[in-house]
């Protein structure tokens, strides 16, 4: 039994699940050294891996020379899981969103049209691969019928209905299955060329340079992030970095004077794009237009003194710190 997509297409789309799994993984332990939530990068990961196990499970059947009954049925259960990825890529998309030229290439190139040409290309192979199957039919019995279908129009929405049945009619299948491949085959390329586009333009990783190295664990002020504990606190809440939307540790100001950022973050945004410029304005800005803002610094060492003084001396009542 031969597939429907070409060879080259099949390993180009196992490789690319197996891209995408390892790319989910990545986010998620990246987002987890952050203490950031992960529950977005979970359902990634899971998903993706969902996606790699479908690929498998059409391969071996290919190599076992399997019925095509059975793949088109496989084929009708992955189209769902496989439309699935635009709201989960999209989602994900959603912190690196600036406005940009670049931004909206990526979210539109990885976001939407790759597992949309994903949906497509397993669309196209069920079809073929239920064409195979009547072929198949046909050939153990000259008689044997295929259903015909109609599209019923609702007002602006549609349903199909059977509405009897009809001889298999071989050059019809084979047309079919001749379509099929052509178009499975474009969707692969598509597919390919904009998930590979959009990771050319995503945002450089987190270095291993930019996560916390550990501190002693009751000195709060040598922290580089505020803790998740300390999160809900009414004075760090003042001071939300809008780009890590967590509370400042380090920052810096805009030069409109009123927006705070996380040192870190709004760095790593401006060198990750020239172009960028303010998230909050869009205006042009780079790193040396940041200004410092010692008190707002001192406001925010003073709150962890606070809380560490709380910290040392619940350690101290409970015996955990002479």
């Amino acid at each position: 039994m031969s597939g429907i997509t070409s060879s080259t297409a099949r390993v180009l789309v196992a490789v690319g699940d197996i891209l995408n799994v390892v790319e989910a993984m990545n986010k998620r332990d990246s987002a987890q050294r952050r203490n950031l939530d992960t529950t977005w990068e979970t359902a990634s990961v899971v998903h993706r891996l969902a996606l790699l196990g479908f690929t498998c499970v059409e391969t071996s059947l290919l190599l076992n020379g399997s019925n095509p009954e059975k793949l088109a049925l496989l084929k009708r259960l992955e189209e769902l899981p496989r439309a699935a990825g635009i709201p989960i890529e999209l989602e994900l998309q959603k912190p690196d969103i600036d406005g940009t030229t670049t931004s909206a290439i990526r979210v539109l190139s990885k976001g939407i049209i790759a597992p949309f040409a994903d949906m497509l290309r397993v669309r196209y192979e069920e079809s073929g691969y239920q064409a195979q199957a009547y072929l198949k039919a046909h050939h153990e019995d000259p008689t044997a019928q295929m259903p015909v279908y109609e599209t019923v129009y609702s007002g602006e929405s549609s349903s199909t209905k059977l509405i009897g049945y009809k001889l298999i009619d071989p050059l019809e299948c084979r047309k079919t299955i001749q379509g099929a491949t052509t178009y499975a085959n474009i969707a692969t390329s598509m597919r390919v060329v904009c998930e590979e586009l959009g990771r050319f333009l995503s945002p450089a990783p987190l270095q291993e340079s930019d996560v916390e190295e550990p501190a002693e664990w009751h000195d709060l002020l040598a922290l580089q992030r505020i803790p998740p504990p300390l999160h809900n606190d009414v004075i760090f809440r003042q001071y939300m970095c809008l780009i890590t939307r967590e509370p400042i540790r380090d920052p810096v100001r805009d030069p409109n004077g009123h927006t705070l950022y996380e040192r870190a973050a709004i760095y790593n945004w401006l060198n990750g794009d020239s172009r960028r410029g303010s998230p909050t304005t869009r205006l042009p800005m780079t790193i040396r237009d940041l200004q410092e803002v010692p008190a707002v610094r001192a406001i925010i060492d003073a709150r962890l003194q606070f809380h560490q003084q709380i910290l040392i001396y619940f350690l101290q009542q409970t015996g955990e710190l002479v």
